[in-house]
């Protein structure tokens, strides 16, 4: 599956409505791998933030991906009925 399509960059103020997506710019692609690796860890180390610079948007957006889906959601569902 390719990831690097899922993501939304919009520039607020000369586009207030977001109709135009600029997520997949070559001029945001320094900022979008800093958010990614943000995201990724919240107190990264410099030893492992110069290891996930290493990797691709795409490779980037796959480990966030995959840590997502491994964490317990923070409160669990419950039922009444």
């Amino acid at each position: 599956m390719r990831y690097s399509g899922l993501g939304e960059r919009y520039d607020l103020h000369r586009d207030p409505n977001q109709y135009e997506n600029l997520w997949n710019r070559p001029a945001f692609e320094t900022l979008k791998r800093e958010m990614l690796i943000q995201l990724i860890q919240r107190k990264p180390t410099k030893k492992a933030a110069s290891a996930l610079n290493d990797l691709s948007v795409n490779a980037l957006l796959k480990v966030l991906w995959k840590k997502m889906h491994a964490e317990e959601p923070v409160q669990p569902r419950t039922s009444f009925s």
